[in-house]
């Protein structure tokens, strides 16, 4: 009887966890359904791409200047970079 009730709470447990699509962000293209989706859609940066971006950018032209902050925030539901533009 506790094999039963253990089996019945592994597989239960299992499938919640399956009903999460997680997309790679270079891959997210391919995937047609993704503005249709029902919010059980997860991007993740699964081929590490964005710590090439990751910091402060700076832009200077003439007496203009552009500051770029990219920040990864992680464990957000979309998994994004995160953008503060500051132009003075």
């Amino acid at each position: 009887m506790n094999k039963i009730v253990l089996l019945i709470i592994t597989v239960f447990t299992l499938s919640c966890k399956g009903q999460t699509n997680i997309i790679d962000l270079v891959e997210r293209c391919n995937y047609t359904d993704y503005n249709d989706s029902d919010g059980n859609t997860y991007l993740k940066d699964i081929s590490n791409i964005y710590p090439q971006y990751v910091g402060t950018w700076k832009w200077f032209s003439g007496n203009k200047e552009m500051t770029l902050v990219l920040i990864k925030q992680t464990k957000f539901h979309y998994n994004i970079l995160i953008t503060i533009i500051k132009i003075d």
